[in-house]
């Protein structure tokens, strides 16, 4: 007896491998690397992968407990030796490819990614940083693809701890016996999951991209698939049986065309993974259920070069994105052309095929039936391995390329704390780095080059007010306030817009504290202080709302004054490059109507180039060969309002003479960096301006 039930169980361990679906994994990882080459658009070939993992590796664990043989130790074993060595092996590559080719700037992200990535939380790190699933650029992070791999890693560590749990609560030897309820169960989560995904896409589609919720429906829907088609999953037999060959050919191509023109119709990147996904989702589900028949797909997909192409198609997703962004890096930014897309698709190919011979090969044990190859998240019953691993041989190994990726990116972010540490102690020593002051108090400030600059060129892009990292963001329409300054103080001055008003938050405060008032912050990013929904192209429909909330609580609070920008860059055909948007002056009007008085700063100038770019490549004894001439970017003289300054109780101020002396736009300026991107000023430049602001904007405002 104990013979015969061993034959069965080796019986039912063993099932026929659909080379077909590895021909769809290919095709689903060409059609990723085109769009991302080629159309900058979703092709939706990363939902079929989802798919296909939930169909291997989710259905995979649940026939394994259906059997009484699932073991999350060795399950995840067997994952880790699939999907991490070549991943490995790729942040490895980019950390290297980034130290030599990228500028020191961007160091300390590629840093975060990496770890990010390494722990399968680049999803979230991108979607709490506000990133848009977008085309590829130079500015893009070689590991914005890492994404979907953290999805699944999410989603392989949740199964594994979920069957764990569901093997001890289940009593041995009577699982069978849930078959159904396990397909009822998951049925139920993955439609769970689409409408947590279909309310996300609708609420927040930047967020919802990434989120591993709304993403699991992708998976569970793979998995339910690979129960139904599964012949012990119910006595009858597979619906594709009961159809008539050619009708089962029709339905198949339905599927291979449904998922070509997935990207032509959508833009996956605003819809996925909402109900549009259906359309790449529903494809891959037509080529599964109803392989057979003459001329099916499943015979051109099952052909073995295709097929064997797909067994690479997981090391070929990892090295295609890095590939492009470091391409389009060293072209300039320019997109590729059809020859230098191709070069970029035969190395990402080849660097995929290394991957598999030299590295994913030696943690794979040898099974009977070939080769096993490291799929998206491959995981299909196959014949036992003739012999098993030595996790002793795999182990040490993974252990070192591990720490390898891990340590050198800490050892550079504690680098960058240090220095950020010191930052903060130098920032306000205008004596040796008079920043600003050195072009209005000449007499009183002088910089010696020797002295260096600040902040450094690691720290430039991160240079911000602490009312970034303090949280005092609004997100949506609600209004953040926080106080800075002398925060007992009676006397109010309300810093209110957006990031160019909120630049300007630690110099004020600094000068709060000295002369004695409270600095409250009102802001959110990519805003300003507007009135009413005529003239504000240039904002979202949350910025208005917002901006209208702000209004209100401005009303309620009644500072002593307002701090805002006065001038925006003139994106209209209205002359001149600078203008005072009618939506502003219907803000301040509304201020003044309250006995609200508005300072209005002149904005910076928009350099529309790459100044921290710039100064790495220059001496620090010639900083000032990096810059804009004044009149490529800002006019003669800032705009006037149509109001009369009285009647909007408005107070003009203009720091041009300061940032643009001698009509040139340094990037740096008395030994800080001006600017820490294309149009943002550092905050150690701005903290550089309090004795210039105390001398300008207090008379102003009488205090």
């Amino acid at each position: 007896m104990s013979s015969t039930v061993s034959a069965v169980r080796r019986r039912e361990h063993t099932t026929v491998r659909r080379h077909d679906l590895d021909g769809l994994r290919a095709l689903a990882v060409v059609l990723v690397a085109v769009y991302h080459v080629w159309i900058g658009r979703v092709s939706g070939g990363v939902d079929v992968f989802l798919f296909l993992s939930g169909f291997f590796v989710g259905g995979g664990v649940v026939r394994s407990l259906l059997r009484d043989d699932f073991s999350v130790g060795a399950f995840l074993a067997r994952t880790a030796r699939r999907l991490l060595p070549a991943l490995f092996v790729v942040l490895l590559a980019i950390l290297v490819a980034t130290a030599l080719l990228a500028p020191v700037t961007v160091w300390a992200e590629t840093a975060r990614q990496t770890i990010a990535s390494l722990f399968s939380v680049e999803n979230w790190y991108l979607a709490s940083a506000g990133r848009e699933y977008g085309s590829a650029a130079a500015v893009n992070s070689p590991h914005q693809h890492l994404w979907s791999m953290s999805v699944q890693g999410q989603l392989f560590l949740a199964l594994g701890f979920i069957g764990a749990l569901a093997a001890t609560i289940m009593r041995r030897g009577q699982m069978r016996r849930y078959r159904r309820t396990a397909l009822q169960a998951l049925t139920v989560v993955c439609l769970v999951s689409f409408a947590w995904a279909t309310v996300g896409v609708a609420s927040d589609a930047a967020w919802a991209y990434f989120d591993t919720f709304g993403r699991a429906w992708e998976f569970l829907l793979g998995t339910v698939v690979a129960l139904i088609v599964d012949r012990r999953s119910a006595r009858s037999a597979p619906p594709r049986r009961q159809l008539h060959p050619a009708v089962c050919t029709i339905l198949a191509w339905s599927g291979v065309a449904a998922i070509l023109v997935t990207g032509i119709v959508w833009d996956g990147g605003d819809t996925f993974p909402g109900p549009a996904a259906l359309l790449p989702l529903g494809g891959a589900v037509l080529l599964v259920l109803f392989p057979s028949g003459r001329g099916n797909p499943a015979r051109v997909l099952e052909w073995r070069p295709v097929a064997a192409a797909g067994t690479y198609a997981y090391a070929f997703y990892l090295w295609h994105w890095p590939v492009l962004i470091f391409v389009l890096r060293l072209r300039g930014g320019e997109e590729p052309g059809w020859l230098a897309g191709t070069g970029i698709l035969v190395l990402s190919a080849v660097l995929a095929w290394l991957t598999g011979r030299l590295v994913e090969r030696r943690f794979l044990p040898a099974r009977s039936g070939g080769r096993e190859q490291a799929g998206a998240g491959d995981e299909v019953d196959r014949p036992r391995p003739r012999r098993r691993p030595r996790p002793g041989r795999f182990v040490p190994a993974l252990g070192a390329a591990a720490a390898i990726v891990l340590v050198l990116p800490m050892v550079w972010l504690t680098y960058v704390e240090i220095s950020r540490a010191h930052l903060g102690t130098i920032a306000g020593d205008l004596v040796r780095y008079p920043g600003a002051s050195v072009q209005v108090f000449p007499e009183l400030f002088s910089w010696d080059s020797r002295d260096g600059q600040i902040p450094s060129l690691v720290l430039a892009a991160e240079d911000k007010s602490r009312a970034v990292t303090d949280g005092c963001n609004s997100v949506e329409e609600e209004v953040v306030v926080c106080s800075y300054g002398d925060t007992e103080a009676e006397r109010v001055l309300a810093v209110v817009g957006g990031s160019h008003t909120e630049q300007w938050v630690d110099a004020l405060s600094l000068l709060g504290e000295e002369t004695g008032f409270r600095v409250m912050t009102i802001i959110k990013w990519s805003c300003e202080l507007v009135h009413g929904r005529e003239g504000v192209e240039f904002f979202d429909d949350a910025c208005v709302d917002w901006s209208a909330n702000a209004l209100e609580t401005l009303i309620e609070e009644r500072p002593d004054a307002v701090f805002t920008t006065l001038t925006r860059p003139n994106n209209t055909a209205g002359p001149g490059r600078e203008m005072v948007p009618l939506a502003y002056e219907r803000a301040w009007a509304r201020l003044a109507d309250a006995g609200i008085v508005t300072v209005a700063i002149r904005d910076n100038p928009w350099t529309g180039s790459d100044p921290v770019g710039c100064l790495s490549d220059s001496s620090l004894a010639h900083e000032a060969s990096c810059g804009v001439p004044r009149s490529d970017v800002l006019d003669d003289m800032a705009p006037e309002t149509q109001a009369d300054h009285e009647s909007l109780l408005l107070r003009p101020l203009d720091l041009t003479d300061v940032i643009c002396p001698d009509d040139w736009c340094a990037f740096a300026q008395g030994g800080r960096i001006v600017y820490r991107d294309d149009h943002h000023l550092t905050n150690s430049w701005a903290l550089s301006t309090v004795p210039i602001l105390r001398e300008r904007m207090l008379p102003l405002l009488g205090w």
